[in-house]
Formats: C-alpha cells, structure tokens, sequence
C-alpha cells in the first residue's frame, strides 16, 4: 500500500512539475510602456544586441512565396542593437548604423550587400532628427523594434495557457494566445527579467489541410556587445 502511494504520490509531483493547461483567460499584466523602458535603460547602461531568425516550415513555402527565405541563404536574419549612442539593425543584405551622439544631427551609414561583387557598399548621410524621423529607414526601424514589444498580440488576444520556457538561454514565461476575433493561436516567448519578446510562432492550417508555422526566434542575445561604426 505504501508502495502504490508513493508511486502516485510521484506521479502527482510530475504533473505538477510538468504544468497542466489552464482552461479559460489566464490574467497577464502587459505593460508595453514599462518594457520600453526597460529597453532603453540596457541599452544606455550595458548595450545589447539581439539576434532574430525567421521562423516558418516547408509546406508554408509550397503555398507560397517567403520573402523571409533565400533558397541559397536560408531564413532570413534580423539583428537590433544598441551602445554608445549608436543603433544597429540588419535585416537581409542591409545593415544599418545610426550615430546619436551629436545632439545637432544624425550620422546615417547604410551598407547595401552588392550581388554581382558579392561586396557591401557603405554610404554615409548627414541628417537632421526630423528629416531622420520620417524617413523610410526610421520606418523600418521601428518595424524591428516591434518585435522587441508585441503589443499588438496582446492587444488582440488573450492569454489561455501559460508555462516556464527558456530562449537564447533566458527564462521566460510561454504564453499562448488566442485571438479574439478569428480565433487562432500564437505562443509568444516573454523573457521573465525585461519584458522582451524573445520568440513569436503562429500555428494555422489551411482549408486544404496544409499545416503552416511562421514567426521568429531568438538565437542572440548579448549585452555589453561591440558597436562600431563603419570606417567610412
């Protein structure tokens, strides 16, 4: 008798070790504003730089044509970083450095992957901060930065299930959310320390049954990196 109650008694601590789903709206409190600054703050302090890889299977790519996928690359990369008043980001074959330090302008260096040299050409601008701040670079930064705070998924969705996970070796809070609207689920990976998405996957499947997962993970996360401009 002892024996068969321990044995439960086992599988009860590993269930609840393992985690249950949860039924219903799990209650989670999303705070774009407080995430952001939290950003900022890594960023003036120690730096980071955070690296992103696109996520989505085969059969998505049967049905359709990726952007985020080059037959001889493989999925695309995105990089956001920041250090010494001195953003980075690259997506693809483009790499993008914007300098802040000098209150009066921004200095632009853009570096633009050549195909038929298989060389990057760097160009270097001189712009004020309004003509920098609506500029299409801005837009695609932001763009980036949105990966960082997904606001809009909380926005639309709710949070059914909830779990422990870990991403680029930082623990984070897995979280599965249902839209409100159409219905279907996504897991967002929030790290438990900064509030920062580390990884976004959303699962469907077509009317004809063909499975497709889509997204983006984490595989880089550094603080205190090396930033330095292009000797240009």
């Amino acid at each position: 008798m002892k024996k068969i109650i321990s044995l439960f008694m086992l599988f009860v601590l590993c269930f609840v070790l393992v985690g249950c789903d949860d039924s219903g709206v799990i209650p989670y409190n999303y705070n774009s504003a407080e995430v952001r600054q939290k950003i900022d703050e890594l960023g003036d302090n120690e730096g980071y730089l955070i690296e992103y890889t696109m996520i989505y299977n085969d059969d998505m790519r049967m049905i359709d044509d990726h952007d985020d996928y080059d037959d001889d690359f493989g999925p695309m990369i995105i990089t956001i970083g920041y250090k010494n008043s001195i953003t980075y980001f690259s997506m693809g074959f483009v790499e993008v450095y914007i300098d802040y330090s000098d209150y009066n302008k921004i200095v632009l260096y853009a570096g633009l992957q050549n195909d038929s040299t298989s060389t990057k050409e760097w160009k270097k601008q001189e712009l004020s901060y309004s003509d920098y701040y609506s500029s299409d670079i801005y837009d695609s930064y932001l763009e980036i930065y949105d990966f960082l705070i997904p606001s809009r998924a909380f926005n639309e969705g709710d949070v059914i299930k909830k779990k422990l996970d870990v991403v680029a070796l930082r623990t984070c809070d897995k979280l599965t959310i249902q839209d409100r609207n159409y219905g279907g689920l996504m897991d967002v990976y929030i790290d438990k320390e900064l509030g920062i998405c580390l990884k976004m996957v959303k699962n469907e499947q077509s009317k004809e049954g063909i499975y497709s997962e889509s997204g983006m993970e984490c595989t880089r996360f550094e603080t205190n990196p090396v930033i330095i401009l292009p000797n240009i």
